[in-house]
């Protein structure tokens, strides 16, 4: 692979994305003075051996140096958009996306090398910024996610073949909304995500080349059932064998009780033994420890991924093993859901009078997202995070409050993975105040408003 040439290790990406290959890419586009590929060697450094704040202001510096500012479209962009010197899930937001914003993404440097786009706009808009996306080749896209604000009927069949023809290697398709689009959508997709069940219009096509669909119920009561249900049927998704419910982790009826559920879900399915892979959310209750076990009994071939559980007093799955299941370890943290979203921080540096607050609820649904493909190193910093605040009380006995140190090196690596803003904006003050070894800030827990 070391002799092949930049044409070849393109191609090789096209078809499987993997880091050995990169780095070969990586060392083609350094000899050949391309920017591009320092930014893609740091990323692979930044992957073996974690993130640290050297690395990431080289990174930002390179990144700048490339696209010549440190804005596109008349914006800050975030430096985690760019992944292995490819754009990665960049957002276009707003009600009204003007020609000339699309336009000056797809000039800039970065324009020819899209992997994921999120459009969050209403259909009008939606329907301007799928033409002008596909005004362009664009060979890496791979992601595209849509979330509509309105309903206004499905995105024209014309405007939908010019994005399928310059966007033909499209492999995952992310909905929500009412009516997005009219299936079968696009030919090549291959996982399917919906946020509802309402966002696709099932026409008279089916859609046999997805094999995976991820599925948020999103409130649904019992009346909804059997339209939900009768998506993950053989008629819409013939070649269906992946079928993912993780993202439904506070959809139970025992906490939310006008909801369906995933068990209830999956009881109303047919055929549902043609699912080879099942991803679950965490389990809560002895009740769905009932209903894990009797999928298991009732489907022979079905391996289960529980996608996340938590520590508690006596764990639902304590000394359960079976081959068929994957338990990961708990999580520290409880759910989001057990957490007040009045819960928050104040994290004091050195030097500073007053501090800066942190919604504790807003970094834990961030880090719900991000966790399972963080570093290790950041995952261990968070970890530590975690059992600090566990550990940290509101006031002591008198009514004072409590304020603890934490080591400001170990925050700054949990809190720079995150793209919330203020914790990007403590880990940035953070990284500029270039604390010595071994500095600590300081935290206080409070009930905010």
């Amino acid at each position: 692979m070391a002799a092949a040439s930049i044409d070849e290790l393109e191609a090789s990406l096209q078809t499987r994305w993997d880091l050995e290959t990169l780095e070969v890419y990586a060392d083609c586009l350094e000899s050949r003075g391309d920017p591009r590929g320092e930014l893609i060697a740091l990323d692979l450094a930044i992957a073996k051996q974690g993130a640290t704040p050297e690395l990431l202001e080289i990174r930002r510096a390179r990144l700048i140096a490339w696209l010549g500012s440190d804005t596109i479209c008349s914006r800050p962009w975030n430096p985690r958009d760019f992944r292995f010197g490819f754009l990665e899930d960049y957002f276009i937001t707003g009600r009204h996306v003007e020609q000339e914003y699309v336009a000056a993404l797809l000039a800039s440097p970065a324009g020819g090398y899209l992997r994921g786009v999120h459009l969050f706009t209403d259909a009008g808009d939606l329907a301007e910024a799928l033409e002008l996306l596909a005004s362009r080749p664009l060979r890496w896209l791979r992601r595209l996610a849509i979330r509509q604000v309105d309903d206004k009927g499905p995105v024209p069949a014309k405007v939908i073949d010019a994005f399928i023809a310059a966007a033909p290697h499209l492999e995952e398709l992310a909905l929500d909304g009412e009516r997005i689009l009219l299936s079968p959508c696009h030919p090549n997709v291959r996982t399917l995500r919906l946020t509802g069940g309402t966002a696709i219009v099932v026409g008279a096509a089916a859609m046999p080349q997805v094999t995976e669909l991820d599925l948020v119920l999103d409130h649904a009561d019992a009346t909804d059932l059997p339209r939900l249900a009768a998506l993950a049927n053989p008629r819409t998704f013939p070649g269906l064998q992946r079928l993912d419910l993780s993202r439904n982790e506070y959809s139970y009826p025992t906490t939310l009780d006008r909801n369906v559920g995933v068990f209830p879900f999956l009881h109303a399915v047919e055929r549902l033994e043609r699912i080879t892979h099942l991803r679950l959310p965490s389990l809560r209750t002895e009740q769905d420890v009932r209903d894990l076990h009797g999928l298991l009994a009732r489907l022979p071939d079905l391996t289960i991924e529980i996608a996340r559980m938590y520590v508690r007093p006596v764990p639902l799955l304590d000394g359960f093993e079976h081959p068929r299941v994957h338990v990961p370890a708990p999580r520290p943290w409880p759910p989001r859901d057990e957490l007040s979203s009045r819960e928050a921080l104040t994290i004091t540096l050195p030097g500073d009078e007053y501090g800066d607050q942190l919604a504790l609820t807003s970094c834990m649904e961030e880090l719900e997202v991000v966790l399972d493909t963080l570093a290790p190193v950041p995952r261990t910093a968070w970890i530590e995070v975690w059992r600090f605040l566990d550990g940290l009380g509101w006031e002591t006995a008198d009514g004072d409050a409590i304020v603890l140190p934490f080591p400001a090196a170990t925050l700054a690596l949990a809190l720079e993975v995150l793209d919330d803003p203020r914790c990007q904006r403590i880990a940035h003050a953070l990284r500029e105040a270039r604390l010595p070894p071994g500095a600590t800030v300081r935290i206080k827990r409070y009930w905010g408003w």
